[in-house]
Order: structure tokens, then C-alpha cells, then sequence
């Protein structure tokens, strides 16, 4: 039996801080959402161009949902390989495989940030 559980996901770069100053946040991580999660695979190797078809942001409205889906493409720019270790003897522990996905419409990553900013997503 193996003692870890593989999860591939893919994540989209996310310039949620979209007012930052870059002189006083030098050391500014880069943000991601994930996309989606995947129980295999989809070796994509670095520089592959992915279609991201109706990804959808939404938010309650009092008893309505409010929805909008987005679709664009991508281009992945990085593969990162993590191991988190079990949190108790019975659990399994996790390899996390998470590919980096930059969107190629910059505008529409924008108000994409604004609607999760503006509504609390």
C-alpha cells in the first residue's frame, strides 16, 4: 500500500493584489486559483497552450445566484512538484503535482480579480 495519494492541479497566475506598489512589496509572491483538480496526469509539458472553457466565477445575490463564465486560453510556464506528509498515523500523506497556467487575455484575468475582489469570492 502506498502511503501517499497523487493529485495533479492546475492553477492559473492571479494578480488578485492588482493596486500593489512593487517598490514596497519586493518580495511579492505570485498568486494562483486552481482551475481544477485531476486524479491523473495530464502531462502538459512547459510552454503547452491549454483552452480553459467555461470556467465560472459566481456569488449569491440574496436567493439568486449570480454566475459568469469565462473561457480563454493559457500557456502553462511551470511544473512544481510538492510532498505534504500525513497530518496522523491513519491519514495518507499527499505528492501534489500543480501546473502553472498564465492566461493569455490580460484584460480578462483583470476583471476576473475584480469580480472575486467585488464580491468576496
Amino acid at each position: 500500500m502506498c502511503p501517499f495519494q497523487t493529485v495533479y492541479q492546475i492553477e492559473l497566475l492571479f494578480p488578485l493584489k492588482l493596486d500593489y506598489d512593487k517598490d514596497q512589496d519586493t518580495d511579492r509572491q505570485p498568486t494562483f486559483i486552481v482551475l481544477c483538480k485531476l486524479d491523473c496526469d495530464p502531462c502538459i509539458p512547459i510552454g503547452a497552450e491549454i483552452d480553459v472553457p467555461k470556467w465560472s466565477l459566481g456569488h449569491k445575490e440574496g436567493f439568486r445566484y449570480n454566475e459568469k463564465e469565462y473561457n480563454f486560453n493559457a500557456k502553462v510556464v511551470g511544473i512544481k512538484r510538492e510532498i505534504h506528509h500525513p497530518s496522523s498515523s491513519d491519514s495518507k500523506g499527499t505528492f501534489l503535482v500543480r501546473y502553472f497556467v498564465e492566461a493569455e487575455d490580460r484584460d480578462l484575468v483583470i476583471e476576473m480579480c475584480e469580480r472575486i475582489k467585488n464580491n468576496n469570492l
